[in-house]
């Protein structure tokens, strides 16, 4: 199953100055603040920043290495630098560590009921969408290009949050009522910790494929990632440094800026066409009645964000 950690910096007020923790878990950052307001603490730890990833473990090695002659003690996760050089710093090995080379593999990923994906992209990085429309293209085996997506900025992040409940995931450019609405706002029980801007809401029905591209400078270097829908998958990007048109107009995920595709990134959408039909399918539109109606239904963040739960006191937390 795929699952998503956090990276966090923390600081202690009475720590001298400087000083930051690093870390990283797969509860809540709070959560593991408190596990570590020990004894042996003099007051609690305050998060200070928090990214989500699905190698929170790569991530928080790539943070550390880029950092290590400032770290205090190679047994421990502190650091003298300020909290702005610890962000910036775990906001570069997000995509390094947690971006398109750390999902390489021959074979699409499948996405089903409870996964749950945060990647971290590059401005330029296109996604293909891909489906079958309807039963006769399946039986054909004749898939098209639904649409196509874009990241515009270096650190914008696509969440895959997949569920078996079609009424659940809803779409902002197709018009669903519920197409506009922030699943996980926050990233805390409080509602303080903001979550990025949405700038892209869409959905992958089961038997459609996604396929993550290269930005075109890195097209043959660094290979494409197909994910496979299993179950219903409901697509989030965000962006903390929005992009605009004439300074007006936002940069959306479903905008295309790059002109043309590469060599490598044609060939890898082709090949993504070609793949065997999927197991599972089902109609992203023209659902009759017998096909539970999309996005009809809102569903709370602890929903798609399970670490949002209020927690029992029993277990460990890790990192």
């Amino acid at each position: 199953m795929h699952e998503v950690g956090f990276v966090y910096v923390l600081t202690n007020p009475y720590y001298v100055s400087g000083l930051v923790k690093i870390g990283q878990t797969g509860l809540l950052a709070e959560d593991r603040a408190k596990k570590l307001f020990t004894t042996g603490v003099p007051a609690p730890f305050t998060v200070e920043y928090r990214t989500a990833t699905s190698r929170p473990f790569d991530v928080e090695e790539r943070a550390h290495t880029i950092l290590a002659t400032q770290r205090v003690n190679s047994s421990r996760e502190f650091f003298f630098v300020t909290v702005d050089e610890a962000v910036e710093t775990i906001r570069l090995s997000a995509v390094e560590a947690g971006g398109i080379a750390s999902w390489k593999s021959p074979s699409p990923h499948y996405l089903r009921a409870g996964d749950r994906l945060a990647l971290s992209l590059e401005a330029g990085q296109t996604f293909f969408h891909l489906t079958y429309p309807d039963p006769m293209s399946l039986l054909a085996g004749k898939m098209d290009v639904a649409n196509v997506y874009q990241a515009h900025s270096n650190g914008d992040l696509l969440e895959i949050l997949v569920t078996d409940s079609p009424e659940s995931v809803s779409s902002y450019s197709e018009g669903h009522y519920w197409g506009v609405t922030d699943p996980v706002p926050f990233l805390d029980r409080d509602g303080k910790a903001v979550n990025g801007i949405v700038n892209g809401k869409e959905i992958l029905t089961p038997g459609e494929r996604l396929v993550w591209l290269p930005e075109p400078d890195q097209a043959a270097s660094q290979f494409a990632v197909i994910f496979e829908a299993v179950d219903y998958c409901q697509l989030v990007s965000r962006t903390w440094s929005p992009q605009f048109i004439d300074n007006i107009f936002p940069l959306n995920f479903d905008i295309l800026t790059v002109d043309q595709a590469p060599p490598e990134s044609v060939v890898a959408v082709q090949a993504a066409l070609k793949l065997p039909v999927p197991r599972h399918w089902a109609p992203h539109s023209n659902r009759s009645d017998e096909w539970v109606k999309l996005g009809s239904t809102r569903r709370p963040p602890n929903y798609w964000l399970p670490q949002l739960k209020i927690r029992k006191r029993s277990g460990q937390a890790r990192g």
